[in-house]
């Protein structure tokens, strides 16, 4: 018969319950698997203590060999730790896992500091969804067999608890959690109960044992009951698994992250052989870009430290009295600002039809800096001009029509660079910023083995400080329009004739 104990108390339960029956403590959701520990870096300490005498702890990290994905998990999964993968049901979350499963169990483990060779690791893979037929068959088609990657097909959590003390694995995969179920806790599986209660019992587990763990969530329609919301804070990464637009672009971004950035985001590709994984974004999403295009404009665009660039492309049609905006790939709320700001600021005349795209497959990009290159881009088609060659932009741009600086610029900069653009046209950098510049160029000139060309990195950034500096930068305009006329009519005009009359003055 398995021991329990209580996470609060630390003292021995009988069997599994809800609550603690020890008296005095009576803590919910705090019964866990195994006998209590005499130190345990995860349960906190009984009594305070001071934040100088709590002693370090270096996680260790087990790389899952697809590069994007230990990107968004900070490098990694740590042993010990809990992964939430959110995300609409057929959208690829258990076929990226089981990639990630079959390069474990197939890896070569070593030593990262001694280099010396590591016992291999233990994949245990279960899933209420699919059988284990169904489930190799799959595994064939992705990659192959493994002799380390044990596929069970349970909803139990008793019994699944029971199979991991059996077979130890360093990495389990729960798909999903809404088709586990308890013996003793009422409702169904998929309830709130239930899964809240499967997902205490199983990260409570795989903590004490040391065991990564990645949990599938479904997603329904209101996100929350059954779904991620419930297990958010039970688990130490949450990741979020989106289809972007309509096509076969995916993306995995972090909401939540205690190893690492929540800024990070990775995209893959779905194939028929699987999952690939987009290390250069820019090839994909500028693959049928051509410069000389009116109305076409690129912007370096950042959900986190490493920018890449997308195609902003513009096309204005006849004027009329409700002029049709459609919009693909970007956010409206942006648009309406950055045209408003064109308009008034600059004296752009955009009331006509105007079509927006940022092809690539890319959803609803928010990052402000598309601002700057989409008001050049929309000048440009007004005009009929083309923007030069290998020119790139970012910048947020402000009611007043100033140009504001974003986040990770210096990163932008050098991202752009190293794609080969020759004009990159963004906010005034302070001077922090660019001597980081120039210090990532001078990095890249050593390691590429040139002896001139820290400057040059810096000598293709021009900032600019109002949008109308950048109109004019490109000789696009930037004039700022007459005031309004205010029209008086004879009535009002008489009586300020008749009021200067009496004030003394010549009417």
């Amino acid at each position: 018969m398995a021991d329990f104990y209580c996470t609060a108390c630390s003292k021995a339960v009988k069997a599994w319950t809800q609550t603690c029956p020890n008296d005095g403590c009576g803590a919910f959701g705090t019964i866990a698997m195994g006998r209590a520990p005499r130190s345990d870096a995860w349960i906190a300490s009984r009594k305070p203590t001071l934040l100088s005498e709590i002693p370090d702890l270096e996680y260790e990290r087990i790389a899952t060999g697809t590069r994007e994905f230990d990107r968004v998990l900070g490098g990694g999964i740590v042993t010990g730790s809990s992964v939430l993968i959110s995300g609409d049901p057929g959208i690829g979350k258990s076929t990226l896992l089981l990639q990630v499963c079959i390069d474990l169990s197939l890896a070569r483990m070593t030593d990262v500091e001694t280099g010396a060779p590591e016992k291999p690791l233990t994949v245990l893979y279960v899933s209420a969804e699919e059988t284990q037929s169904q489930i190799k068959g799959r595994a064939m088609r992705l990659a192959g067999e493994s002799k380390r990657l044990f596929i069970y097909n349970e909803s139990n959590v008793d019994e699944i608890v029971r199979h991991i003390q059996e077979i130890e694995p360093t990495i389990l995969i729960i798909d999903s959690i809404q088709t586990m179920h308890k013996r003793g806790v009422d409702g169904a599986a998929g309830s709130v109960t239930q899964v809240r209660e499967c997902g205490i019992m199983l990260t409570s587990l795989c903590k004490q044992a040391g065991i990564g763990m990645f949990i599938v969530a479904h997603i329904n329609k209101d996100g929350m009951v059954a779904g991620p919301k419930t297990l958010e804070h039970l688990v130490d990464a949450v990741l979020e698994f989106r289809r972007e637009g309509q096509g076969d672009l995916r993306s995995v971004s972090a909401s939540k992250n205690r190893f690492g950035d929540t800024n990070e985001m990775a995209l893959f590709k779905m194939t028929r052989d699987g999952l690939r994984s987009i290390e250069n974004p820019s090839e994909l999403l500028l693959e049928n870009h051509e410069d000389g295009r009116p109305g076409s404009s690129i912007a370096i665009v950042a959900t986190g430290p490493r920018p890449f660039a997308v195609e902003i492309q513009t096309l204005l049609g006849p004027m009329g009295t409700k002029p049709t905006r459609a919009l693909t790939g970007i956010s409206a709320g942006r648009v309406a600002q950055t045209m408003a700001v064109l308009q008034r600021r600059c004296g752009a005349d955009l009331a006509r039809e105007c079509f927006i795209n940022i092809p690539g497959g890319m959803e609803d990009v928010r990052d402000p800096a598309v601002d700057l290159p989409l008001a050049l881009a929309l000048a440009a088609s007004e005009r009929g001009f083309a923007l030069p060659d290998s020119f790139c932009a970012f910048g947020e741009i402000g009611l007043a029509g100033e140009i504001r600086p974003v986040s990770y610029n210096p990163a932008r900069v050098k991202s752009a660079f190293l794609m080969g653009f020759k004009m990159i046209v963004g906010p005034v950098l302070p001077d922090h910023e660019k001597e980081m510049i120039v210090a990532m160029a001078r990095n890249h000139e050593e390691t590429m083995g040139r002896e001139r060309g820290e400057t040059d990195m810096i000598e293709r950034y021009h900032g600019v400080r109002t949008l109308r500096d950048a109109l004019r930068f490109l000789k696009l305009g930037g004039e700022e329009p007459d005031p309004p006329r205010i029209e008086v009519s004879s009535v009002e005009a008489r009586r300020l004739r008749l009021v200067k009359k009496d004030d003394g003055e010549d009417g």
